[in-house]
């Protein structure tokens, strides 16, 4: 084999591994990529109130611009490069456009789900590592209680 025919082959071995299927190994799973697949979870394995609460708040963490309007949204990202500093600023961001504890409780139990889900599913081999915990460190939000 020459020189040249060898780089070919090596060059189309490389276009190949790119040109995977999405849920090959080898390709990076985005946030988007994760939510997508833990709602597909859901939908088939929980309520359809479930299900709909958890596609809302995951799709505005998605549609997320991580730094403010200039940034990368969150779906784009890989799913094991998001920071526990992503859903405090998203957090806050919903304090901002005025959504109340009680919002902001469910948004964040239903991104935190989706992370903790990734790392059990699909057994025995999940989607990311058993010990890929990025959201442990943000303080759960607060609700008052109720008056009576």
């Amino acid at each position: 084999m020459t020189y040249d025919e060898a780089r070919r082959q090596f060059a189309a071995h490389i276009k190949s591994l790119v040109d995977e299927e999405p849920g090959s190994k080898s390709k990076t799973l985005t946030a988007g990529d994760l939510i997508d697949l833990f709602l597909e979870w859901v939908q088939k394995n929980r309520s359809e109130r479930s299900y709909s609460t958890r596609r809302t708040y995951c799709s505005r963490f998605a549609s997320f611009r991580q730094g403010g309007k200039g940034g990368k949204l969150i779906a784009d990202l890989p799913a094991n490069r998001i920071k526990s500093s992503d859903m405090e600023a998203w957090l806050d961001h919903l304090a901002g456009q005025g959504h109340g504890p009680q919002t902001r409780k469910h948004a964040q139990t239903s991104v935190k789900h989706c992370w903790n889900w990734a790392t059990k599913h699909p057994s025995p081999t999940p989607h990311l590592s058993p010990t890929y915990r990025p959201f442990s460190g943000v303080e759960a939000v607060h609700v008052p209680a109720k008056k009576l």
